[in-house]
């Protein structure tokens, strides 16, 4: 009895459970929001209501929720009649869950209204919206673009950045969410190190081929089937583009009038089908300055386009393009046509189901969706087979959902949660949209369900090992979805095959239109600049030019300057001066010839000679230390700019003021009744000097190396800044003082001695009035030393400082060796002029010459001078 009543019990609680389940489902499903499909016709009805077992209804737009805020949402997917016309509806039972979960807790109603339409592709990715002054202008929340197409949207600030949410999600799960990435999908969703969306479904492309037809013909399957490859090689090294075109050939050469080779695929499908073909040769579409990649390997693409595109182009007649009136009217228009001005020529109706092939064909898996293939549980002896693109390289594409940027942050959140419910594997609605579209989704995590690892998805999975996008392996960029929609390669094989351009003049053609639309709209990114030399007027022009074509935005910066951070040798002062110091370098030259055509007269002896060629050798050195100071500056014209200064100093006004010492010694001593000063003596005191300031120019070199200075500055233009070096040779501020103390020292104190001396010497009779031109010398030399170093301390622009020292070492050089030299030549020659005299006949003479020196005051009466015993003094026949 116990046990009946027991048995009783567990019956009536089953039964009461299972009225609560029913009661659950039946309150659950009344107070869920229902989804409504809005067709074409006008018409309104519930579709999928939460208690039907299998939702297969779709509709061209859908409503769910009765909240304020509306949520809208754009797919290109879900146009009924077209491959993937069930994702619609998919989305649409997500949001119903998002919209249940973000009801008001108290009331328990809505807070939002979802609508999901299904827009086109150009919609989706090009078609303004959330504009405020155009009330027909609308502002989904979230949209479904193809990976190509985030770009242009991230560049019209029109998708939300969503760093901010992945973060979020690292917080929450511990995982980032790229981890469930396929790391071929990296480059379509981060734009600018930033992700900009989301990752629904992979695009793929994969060769589908007819079993009879190989069969009849006895060719070997495709890989994975087949025998292709070995142990060492892989099977791309036999199965490549070369083996396609002699399999095509063969499939027409048996079946004339059959399809060997088709394909239909979505949208601009000969652009993929270029890309895969040319990436097995390392060709780019796009190179790394973003211009078209076929010019850089143009040979090897010509050898292409003739063994494998024009072959296979042309066995599908004239199937593969589309016979629209644009289309018509490109062909037979017989004049030229612009690259630039190519018409747009879109499109075969690419979204319908594919229903099989002959022979060979490269598509989509979307395409393919009604047809079943060869391996499929259902289908074990089917005929069409699935295989491995021919190559190493198939194409990869894809699309993802963004969260729009105009929209509330609090929908933005509700955005996020829809998302991350469609891509949660537990919810399957990634699945399903997989199933939908025929296109596997780019997360590892689902490889794990069931339906994925069946077996009729190991030859996607195995073609997404080797596949890539067209601009691989750069990020996408905005005007590649113009790029798409120009259909380039579509025209360039028109042109080749149609209209009878030869190739060469047609990939050229290609690429002005492919540089023209990548260039995009002028910024001042598109331009470079390029920085000339010191002109005449001491300033460096900058040139702007246009490093990729680009159309309309900002206009090219005019060319402006900036100032020289050196003299020029074409600037106006640079040139005086440079020409100031070749003439002074010049006449030294001269004096030196003169002094040693001379050398055995008596006037150069008793200088001595070696004494004024020293003078005159430190001369030219300062010439010489303008020059090097002139111009663009190195390290080595830095130096010797020094080197050549201080050395000159020291020979010039050394060589004066030991020059000036041997009088004054020798009229002291006279005075006395002393011997002469010995010149051995004084050129030790010469060498000394020279000693003391090479080893001072020594220790400056090594103590101020790097003597050049090297600096950047900085011009802004528009939004940018320009960046220019700047070298100079280091001002004294920037050296070491010890080392320029040390420097300066010695020829200060040589040149303030030697005023002492030439004070002290002025006032020595009439036979030594050679140290009145010897002292004027050093007082010219001083005093224009000694205005210059004040003048160049507070000066403030280069060009002065130049100007300064540059012209007062110039001319008191020039003064001081003119005035030392020009007495002495005219001496001897004078001298050189009397020796000839006598020569001829010494009745000429007042006085007699009985040898080769003049002893005592003579009159030539042809020189027109009477020259003294003291070889120095002359007076003229008029001043006597």
């Amino acid at each position: 009895m116990l046990h009946k009543i027991k048995k009783n019990y567990n019956y009536v609680m089953m039964i009461y459970i299972i009225i609560l389940f029913i009661l659950y489902d039946i309150v659950k499903a009344i107070d869920y929001p229902k989804i409504y499909g809005h067709y074409k016709n006008g018409t309104t009805v519930e579709i999928c209501p939460l208690n039907a077992v299998e939702c297969t209804d779709v509709a061209p737009s859908y409503t769910i929720g009765e909240g304020e805020e509306e949520f809208l949402v754009w797919t290109p997917f879900g146009e009924p009649g077209i491959a993937g016309e069930h994702v619609g509806i998919i989305l649409a039972k997500a949001l119903r869950e998002i919209i249940f979960e973000t009801r008001d807790e108290i009331t328990k109603k809505d807070k939002i209204k979802g609508r999901i339409e299904v827009v086109s592709w150009s919609e989706a990715a090009y078609k303004p919206i959330c504009k405020e002054n155009d009330p027909n202008s609308k502002c989904p929340s979230v949209i479904i673009l193809g990976t190509t197409q985030f770009a242009y949207r991230s560049k019209m600030k029109d998708i939300a950045i969503l760093d901010s949410f992945f973060d979020q999600y690292l917080n929450d799960t511990h995982e980032p969410l790229t981890d469930s990435f396929l790391k071929q999908v990296y480059y379509d969703y981060n734009i600018d190190s930033h992700f900009m969306a989301v990752p629904l479904i992979l695009d793929i492309r994969l060769l589908y081929f007819n079993r009879t037809t190989f069969d009849r013909l006895q060719l070997n399957y495709p890989p994975p089937y087949g025998n292709w490859g070995s142990y060492s090689k892989p099977y791309y090294d036999d199965w490549n583009w070369e083996k396609f075109v002699e399999y095509v050939n063969i499939i027409n050469q048996n079946f004339p009038d059959q399809d060997s080779f088709s394909f239909t695929g979505q949208y601009d499908e000969e652009m993929k089908l270029f890309h895969m073909i040319i990436r097995n040769y390392f060709i780019e579409t796009i190179d790394e300055n973003k211009t078209c990649g076929y010019l850089n390997n143009k040979e090897r693409l010509l050898e292409i386009i003739e063994k494998i595109i024009k072959p296979i182009f042309s066995k599908l007649g004239d199937k593969w393009y589309p016979n629209n009136k644009e289309t018509m009217s490109f062909l037979n228009n017989k004049t030229y046509i612009e690259p630039e001005n190519l018409p747009r020529i879109c499109c075969r109706d690419t979204s319908e189901y594919s229903n099989g092939v002959f022979g060979i064909t490269i598509d989509s898996p979307n395409s393919m969706r009604k047809v079943k293939l060869y391996g499929e549980k259902s289908n074990q002896n089917g005929e069409i087979a699935a295989g491995y693109i021919p190559g190493s390289t198939s194409y990869l594409g894809g699309s993802g959902i963004a969260i729009t940027s105009y929209i509330s942050d609090y929908l933005k959140k509700v955005a996020w949660k829809f998302i991350l419910k469609l891509i949660d594997p537990i919810n399957g609605y990634l699945t399903d949209i997989g199933r939908a579209t025929n296109m596997m989704p780019p997360y590892d995590s689902l490889y794990d369900i069931k339906f994925w690892n069946e077996e009729q998805w190991n030859i996607p999975k195995n073609q997404i090992r080797h596949s890539l996008q067209i601009q691989y392996p750069r990020q996408t960029f905005p005007e590649f979805g113009e790029l798409e929609d120009r259909h380039i390669i579509r025209l360039m094989i028109l042109e080749i095959l149609k209209k009878n351009i030869e190739p060469s003049e047609a990939i050229d053609r290609c690429c002005k239109l492919m540089n023209s639309i990548l260039a995009g709209a002028c910024s001042d990114e598109h331009w470079s600049y390029s920085i000339g030399d010191c002109s005449s007027f001491n300033n460096r022009k900058v040139t702007f030019n246009w490093i990729n074509s680009c159309k309309g935005g900002i206009p090219l910066p005019k060319d402006t300057t900036i100032s020289c951070s050196y003299i020029s040798f074409r600037s106006g002062i640079g040139g005086s001066m440079v020409v100031f110091s070749v003439l002074g370098i010049m006449i030294s030259l001269i004096y030196i010839f003169l002094f040693l055509r001379y050398k055995n007269t008596e006037p150069i002896k008793k200088a001595p000679l070696n004494f004024s060629l020293i003078v005159i050798l430190g001369s030219i050195l300062n010439y010489a230390s303008v020059i090097f100071s002139t111009g663009n500056p190195d390290e080595f014209k830095c130096i010797l700019n020094k080197w050549f200064l201080i050395i000159g100093l020291s020979l010039a006004f050394g060589g004066l003021t030991v020059k000036l010492k041997k009088v004054y010694v020798i009229y002291k001593k006279r005075e006395l009744n002393q011997g002469y000063i010995s010149d051995v003596k004084l050129y030790r005191i010469l060498i000394g000097l020279i000693a003391l300031n090479t080893i001072a120019l020594i220790f400056w070199t090594s103590f101020n190396s790097p003597i050049v200075s090297k600096s950047t500055n900085e011009e802004r233009i528009n939004s940018r800044v320009i960046q220019y070096d700047v070298t100079r040779c280091k001002n004294p501020r920037e050296q070491n003082i010890v080392t320029l103390f040390f420097i300066y020292i010695f020829n200060i104190v040589i040149l303030l001695y030697g005023l002492w001396l030439s004070y002290k010497t002025w006032t020595i009779p009439q036979s030594y009035t050679e140290t009145k031109f010897v002292g004027t010398c050093i007082f010219i030399s001083t005093l224009g030393i000694f205005i210059a170093i004040p003048l160049i301390w507070f000066s403030y622009t280069d060009e002065i400082n130049y100007l300064i020292k540059s012209l007062i070492l110039n001319f008191s050089t020039a003064v001081t060796v003119s005035v030392y030299c020009v007495p002495k030549i005219r001496a001897a020659y004078y001298y050189s002029a009397l020796l000839l005299k006598k020569k001829d006949s010494n009745e000429l003479l007042v006085n007699d010459l009985s040898n080769d020196k003049i002893t005592e005051s003579v009159c030539c009466p042809n020189c027109g001078a009477l020259i003294t015993s003291n070889l120095n003094q002359f007076e003229t026949q008029e001043t006597r």
